[in-house]
């Protein structure tokens, strides 16, 4: 498989200040690669002709319930699915997988690097 074929998986992680608050954040990180096409200058895209600009996708989950009653709590209720997606993964496990499950979906062909 040529090197344009593959995702990598960024991870960083964030420590709050309760004791055992630690929080995941993943990032998928797109190919880039070049190409010449006969009489046109050089184009730079993402692999697979993505624009370049799209460089890195922010992993996203959706809210649990628990998660969702305790925000409406403290802030009011959510109006907006969109809202209920936070970016934070309890743990390391949970954001690989659901990185796997993004990439299967949303690029398939692709080989995950964690």
């Amino acid at each position: 498989m040529h090197p344009r074929d593959a995702l990598r998986l960024k991870i960083q992680t964030f420590r709050g200040i309760a004791i055992d608050a630690k929080h995941y954040y993943g990032h998928l990180l797109l190919p880039s690669i070049q190409f010449k096409k006969e009489n046109e200058p050089l184009v730079s895209h993402g692999g697979w002709g993505f624009p370049l600009i799209l460089r890195k996708i922010d992993l996203e989950r959706q809210m649990t319930p628990l998660e969702r009653e305790a925000y409406e709590r403290r802030f009011g209720p959510i109006e907006e699915i969109e809202d209920t997606f936070v970016r934070g993964f309890n743990t390391e496990k949970y954001m690989r997988e659901h990185a796997q499950e993004v990439a299967a979906k949303y690029f398939p062909g692709f080989r995950l690097i964690t």
